[in-house]
């Protein structure tokens, strides 16, 4: 390997450095992050192709890669029945990279999680987006002088209210976060 560093690990690398706030992002910002961030696995997906048919590391330093990634994914989120484990499938799949390819898929999946959400983040994040649908809807149920003239029967504002609203459960539906919202 030489000492210049690939082009599609420094990408990822950089896609990593940048600070991302997921619960502030709005849904076109998350589709963004996402397309980018799934440009840089294919890329980084090319890469291990070639390092797979070039060099192979004795099973042992295999093994130690394949345990280091693996010990990336949370136990939660881990398959109890080994054949359907794709996070061991895939971790012993990557055991056959080069020490600084697997560094940069440690680091993948370090930001995969910090961009996951627990359980009971879940839960307050489906709580603030149902109470933000209910303050933006609450005054729409109570015409004001201006909705008594407008053609939709809402002013400017409720109408702005609504379609807040609107966007609060489209991402709560982005992220996949079950609410009656």
């Amino acid at each position: 390997m030489t000492g210049t560093v690939d082009p599609r690990i420094a990408s990822a690398r950089a896609l990593l450095a940048e600070d991302h706030q997921p619960i502030t992002m709005t849904p076109d910002e998350l589709w963004h992050l996402l397309a980018r961030t799934q440009r840089r696995v294919h890329e980084l997906l090319e890469l291990l192709d070639e390092l797979w048919i070039s060099s192979r590391a004795p099973a042992a330093e295999r093994a130690r890669r394949a345990a280091e990634l693996l010990a990336e994914v949370p136990q939660s989120q881990r398959a109890s029945n080994p054949e359907g484990d794709y996070a061991s499938v895939l971790a012993d799949l990557l055991a056959n990279i080069g020490d600084d390819s697997a560094a940069a898929v440690r680091d993948w999946l370090r930001a995969a999680r910090r961009l996951a959400l627990t359980g009971p983040q879940r839960e307050v994040q489906a709580q603030a987006l149902g109470d933000a649908v209910t303050y933006r809807e609450s005054g729409c149920d109570r015409a004001c002088a201006d909705c008594g003239t407008a053609p939709s029967g809402l002013c400017a504002d409720h109408e702005a209210d609504m379609d807040k609203a609107d966007s609060y459960r489209a991402l709560a539906r982005t992220l996949g976060i079950e609410a009656d919202l």
